[in-house]
């Protein structure tokens, strides 16, 4: 009997992984081994009967780990959004067999520099057990994702990253300034729960320190004119347009000459702002409403829907269109019998399909 399928990444487009060797194995010891063509598919020809097992190695370069998959592990770790299968696999980065809030901060550092490496390694993939029975050909295609890329973002081929502008004011800049502050403004509202960020800075000012509304101080590195933050959080930030996303204080590294006035414009912000759609829902316990609140990327549809801990579908409250930008709802809750709820949001737009979930109680 023949073996065969393809080795594609775990993400929307199922990006095949070609020129990856796919090894056979029986009892434990590799027994033959293909390479993957340029479709991602491979090959086993004229298999003997019995019990095996398929495993990869993947020489490609990893990405997509951000601040997005920094947040999503520590939902994971909390409980609020349970990650499985190989996701959740791809979210133990330091290899020890439990996920928690370290693999969300390795995560948030290696996206920034801070770290180049995980102990797990780079690359996951899904080891499936397969019967070769002498009666058919077997069909199984495989999966595999880079370590913390729990979200499935990476695109080996290309990436897209749901973004919104930034802008920065005249900063003047005085030989004696101990320290500058300079604010980054968001150009539309946005609610978020994660920034990844990376932008070029001038040479002389170092960075030392990025504070966001909240107070909360983000994970960054500079390297020579190179600055990389991440930030997550389980209270999402609300920011209104024109409002700062975050500040970067800074100092002096050389002497420019006085006065001179620090611009970012957009143009010199980020090569990659990618943010992470934020659900906020409340109050909980709630007796008579529930607001909700979460983004839309883009002109679309979203579905409300209560469902019950067993994951059953005990009501679709709302089915409506909304526009781009912050959306707000009012769920009336009062003839619901008291207990757990899943609120469910399902979010179709033509950018992206988001799918976000609390736990409320109803009293």
């Amino acid at each position: 009997s023949n073996l065969s399928g393809n080795l594609a990444y775990k993400n929307s487009n199922s990006s095949p992984l070609n020129s990856s060797a796919i090894l056979l194995k029986q009892n434990g010891n590799t027994v033959s081994q293909t390479f993957t063509n340029d479709e991602g598919y491979y090959l086993f020809e004229n298999l003997s009967i019995g019990n095996f097992s398929l495993d990869g190695s993947i020489s490609k370069p990893c990405g997509g780990a951000n601040a997005v998959d920094a947040l999503l592990v520590l939902r994971h770790f909390v409980g609020t959004t349970p990650l499985t299968g190989l996701n959740l696999k791809a979210a133990d980065v330091d290899a020890t067999g439990y996920i928690n809030s370290t693999d969300a901060l390795l995560i948030a550092k290696r996206f920034v520099g801070m770290i180049n490496s995980f102990n797990s390694g780079n690359w996951c993939i899904e080891k499936p057990i397969i019967t070769i029975s002498g009666l058919a050909n077997v069909t199984q295609n495989i999966h595999a994702l880079c370590y913390g890329d729990v979200d499935g973002s990476h695109n080996p081929g290309a990436k897209t990253d749901f973004q919104f502008a930034l802008s920065g004011q005249p900063t003047f800049i005085e030989k004696d300034n101990e320290e500058i502050i300079i604010p980054i403004y968001a150009q539309s509202a946005v609610s978020v729960g994660s920034v990844s960020f990376i932008a070029d800075v001038p040479d002389y000012l170092e960075v030392t320190g990025v504070v966001m509304p909240s107070d909360e101080h983000a994970v960054f590195l500079q390297n020579g004119r190179e600055l990389r933050i991440a930030w997550y959080s389980m209270d999402p930030l609300e920011v209104n347009a024109g409002e700062p996303l975050f500040s970067l204080r800074a100092h002096l590294v050389k002497e420019p000459q006085p006065p001179v006035v620090l611009e970012l414009n957009p143009s010199s912000l980020p090569s990659l702002l990618k943010t992470e759609e934020s659900f906020a829902v409340w109050p909980s316990p709630a007796d008579e409403f529930l607001n909700l609140q979460f983004s839309l990327p883009s002109d679309g549809n979203y579905t409300v829907k209560m469902v019950n801990l067993l994951g059953q579908e005990w009501k679709i409250i709302n089915n409506k269109d909304g526009k781009k930008g912050l959306v707000s709802d009012l769920i009336k809750v009062s003839s619901f019998s008291p207990g757990f709820y899943y609120v469910d949001v399902e979010v179709n737009t033509t950018q992206i399909l988001s799918k976000y979930r609390k736990s409320i109680i109803i009293k």
